[in-house]
């Protein structure tokens, strides 16, 4: 990996036409959180003396580094980028400490755009693997993650006021339901056996959006969504959201606490999805954001990964999101500083974990507060807390409270996560 980078970025300071517009980039940071997980049931052991298993606190350092070089020439633009990488992990580029083994390299970004105006409106369309076209909520990133690469095509059109993003995203091959790499082999006994079928997994949106100044002060932006979710069948949400609970030696619990309740999976499937989002700048450096998205709907006995109740009907997955922002200030130089509050909910059938925010997850509700203060031009410190809590209260059958179930655990369970985190970041 490291001879690679050092050929890529060889190969454009090498060529003399596209040297001079050369720009690097590049992130350190580092990040401390602490979590605690109560799943309201009061578990006790039955070994030793009455000790709650019920809470669990989770703590973690980690660290993050993005290095890359953007340039471009007349009306062509490009970049590529190397970043820290977890196997099988795209919506986080933070890695844990590991005695000196958490050296995993992958590709940020490796793409290619072309901008022109053709009479009609400003055009670009970018090819490989960027960030991004669409415009989403960045800080609750319930859509998209803000650290998710996206590899295949992007479209940004622009005239005016109004403009149309729309991309073509290639998620990788996906075979008898399982995606993997993007490669997919067609032959006629594979195409009639619905079991071997290959085909790519993609993910295909379009995004009008219209922005306008009222004053010099006050500026919204408004955007409608719709995004086309194709081969994802094996994407699956935890059940309780991101309080799954593991436990060292489960024979310490007492009879009847089945640990297998706190970590079932929802098979999220194909989604299509809606979004609205507006966001405004207000007088006094005040920002306000709201984002609201709707899955198609979706049953828990239909696509989860645990059989239903025979004796009762499954409830319907809640498959909406949304959450609202205030912000007071902005981060441009030295000693700037901004503060966030931010009030969302997710439903359990919503969106895919896997591609959004990594620490708020689908099925949970609750507050989150962020602060940032600039050091210098370059160096720069955060602060976030979340309080958030389950919002379906499904048990393992998919019940909700009320039913008669069959877990001896579904009574009384609302799972609960208050989380912190302390970051220190250089960018350039």
């Amino acid at each position: 990996m490291k001879k690679l980078l050092v050929l890529a970025v060889a190969c454009l300071i090498a060529s003399p036409a596209f040297a001079a517009d050369l720009k690097w980039y590049g992130e350190a940071g580092y990040r401390y959180d602490q979590g605690k997980i109560d799943d309201s049931l009061a578990r006790e052991n039955n070994v030793r003396e009455a000790r709650d298993v019920s809470q669990q606190t989770v703590k973690e350092h980690q660290v993050r580094a993005r290095l890359g070089v953007t340039g471009g020439k007349d009306h062509v633009d490009y970049g590529i980028g190397f970043k820290t990488t977890t196997a099988g992990v795209v919506n986080t580029d933070y890695v844990y400490f590991n005695n000196n083994q958490d050296r995993n390299i992958g590709l940020d970004m490796a793409y290619f755009r072309y901008a022109n105006d053709w009479g009609f409106g400003d055009l670009s369309v970018t090819v490989g693997r960027s960030e991004n076209v669409f415009a989403y909520d960045k800080m609750n990133q319930f859509l998209f993650d803000n650290d998710v690469s996206w590899d295949g095509f992007g479209w940004k059109w622009k005239m005016g006021n109004f403009g149309i993003n729309a991309a073509q995203y290639i998620l990788g091959g996906n075979t008898a339901g399982t995606v993997g790499n993007s490669m997919i082999i067609r032959d006629a006994e594979n195409d009639a056996n619905p079991s071997n079928h290959q085909k790519f997994a993609t993910m295909l949106g379009v995004q009008p959006n219209f922005s306008f100044r009222f004053t010099d002060e006050i500026e919204a932006m408004f955007a409608v969504g719709y995004y086309v979710w194709n081969g994802e069948d094996s994407s699956t949400n935890t059940v309780h959201g991101h309080q799954t609970m593991s436990f060292i030696n489960t024979g310490l619990l007492s009879t009847g606490a089945a640990v297998t309740d706190d970590n079932q999976t929802f098979k999220v499937g194909n989604p299509h999805q809606w979004q609205f989002l507006v966001d405004t700048t207000l007088p006094m450096n005040f920002g306000f954001g709201f984002e609201y998205i709707m899955n198609k709907k979706a049953s828990y006995n239909a696509l989860g990964a645990v059989a239903g109740d025979a004796n009762h009907a499954m409830a319907d997955v809640k498959r909406s999101a949304w959450a609202g922002t205030l912000s007071y200030g902005k981060i441009a130089r030295a000693h700037d500083w901004k503060v966030a509050y931010s009030y969302g909910k997710r439903g359990l059938a919503s969106g895919i974990d896997a591609y959004s925010n990594d620490r708020f997850l689908a099925d949970e509700k609750g507050h989150t507060v962020a602060a940032s203060y600039a050091l210098s031009d370059s160096l720069s410190l955060g602060a976030k807390y979340m309080s958030l809590k389950e919002v379906s209260n499904l048990d393992a059958n998919g019940n909700t409270p009320g039913n008669a179930v069959t877990s001896a655990n579904a009574t009384g369970r609302s799972h609960k996560w208050k989380y912190w985190e302390l970051t220190a970041g250089v960018a350039f």
